[in-house]
């Protein structure tokens, strides 16, 4: 049976999907003998892991807080073929555990392969959509029973570094990473760089994303080829 992939009219679903999936956005390597364990923040309609387990992966746990995205993640990602390899968690995640106010952005000119689509608010909204987040290193333990993960991919629209560089289970648990991250300057993004060299992600590459604040990053422990596309 072939799996079947839901997209959302009136949305950037189909174009997500297309960007994700079909040229592998994320440049992320299968290989199913290698069993691989991932994790997909910021999953919305379920897209990457629908990719991962495509590719072979021995187990996907996913976390997206908007209602409606994960309720499509849920139709996407629990069909036979991937049955029991999926592991879905409607739960934002942030440097702190909190009930977030999650926002949608504003319309702007310029499209950009944000597929999270959403804002962390600590500010008064008049449609905050709340949810309850936990810290990366909280879900790792607790939701991800401190298994060892292949490939991290974080793509949230929001606080993306800091997430990152505040967690210390990544140093242990985590092997390779993928996402966007914001960086207003380049000295930040050379600094994020190096402050997760420290953390022992010694290879690391990062391109900027059209013309904004945002860059595509791919790093890994060891060999990059063994986890991602040169």
């Amino acid at each position: 049976m072939t799996p079947e992939i839901l997209t959302r009219s009136f949305s950037n679903d189909q174009y997500v999907f297309d960007n994700v999936f079909f040229s592998n956005y994320y440049k992320i390597k299968g290989d199913k003998s290698k069993q691989r364990v991932i994790v997909d923040i910021g999953a919305h309609a379920g897209y990457f892991s629908f990719l991962s387990l495509s590719l072979g992966a021995k187990k996907v746990y996913c976390f997206e807080p908007f209602i409606d995205s994960f309720s499509v993640l849920l139709k996407n990602v629990y069909n036979p073929n991937f049955s029991g390899r999926v592991t879905p968690y409607q739960l934002g995640v942030y440097t702190s555990e909190m009930l977030g106010a999650f926002t949608s952005p504003k319309l702007v000119e310029k499209i950009y392969l944000d597929f999270a689509s959403i804002a962390l608010s600590t500010e008064n909204n008049d449609n905050p959509y709340p949810c309850f987040c936990s810290t990366l290193d909280n879900i790792l333990y607790k939701n991800c029973f401190n298994e060892n993960i292949d490939i991290l991919k974080i793509n949230i629209g929001y606080a993306e570094r800091e997430i990152l560089l505040q967690s210390s289970l990544i140093q242990e648990n985590v092997n390779s990473i993928c996402g966007e991250i914001s960086c207003q300057t380049e000295n930040q993004l050379v600094e994020f760089k190096k402050e997760m060299g420290i953390k022992g992600f010694a290879n690391f590459v990062s391109s900027q994303i059209n013309d904004s604040e945002r860059c595509l990053v791919r790093m890994t422990k060891n060999s990059f080829s063994e986890y991602f596309i040169e």
